[in-house]
């Protein structure tokens, strides 16, 4: 429940325009997940930090983390409710604007590519 807590927390933090906290909190909650085998949270963790990514201006990390999110959503037969897919779409359409289509197609794919613990370590990473 503490992972919960933090991610909700850090999509609170990302509203308030506050990236930093919020990927703290991302952090924290991705950690407690990883550790703890609750995949369904990775993949809601991998799009927070495409959120923070769309925020700091990393349109290609940001497709790349929502790419992995999204191959893990699917491995895990999630569908996500419409209250939440407004938000998941708005990142998806922040990129769009920010990146040509190819690539955007490429960062999507590369991000749809990796495993599940390079997509929690690509999160965890700072980008340069």
């Amino acid at each position: 429940m503490i992972a919960s807590l933090r991610h909700n927390q850090a999509y609170l933090a990302l509203h308030q325009a506050d990236q930093a906290c919020a990927e703290a909190l991302l952090v924290e909650s991705l950690v407690l997940s990883r550790d703890s085998g609750n995949w369904d949270q990775i993949a809601w963790d991998l799009t927070g930090f495409g959120g923070v990514a769309v925020a700091q201006g990393q349109p290609e990390r940001a497709g790349r983390l929502l790419g992995a999110a999204e191959a893990w959503f699917a491995a895990a037969g999630h569908v996500i409710a419409p209250t939440e897919r407004a938000e998941h779409d708005g990142y998806i359409a922040a990129i769009h604007a920010l990146l040509d289509d190819a690539t955007f197609a490429a960062a999507w794919a590369q991000g749809h590519a990796m495993s599940l613990e390079q997509a929690i370590a690509y999160a965890l990473e700072e980008e340069a």
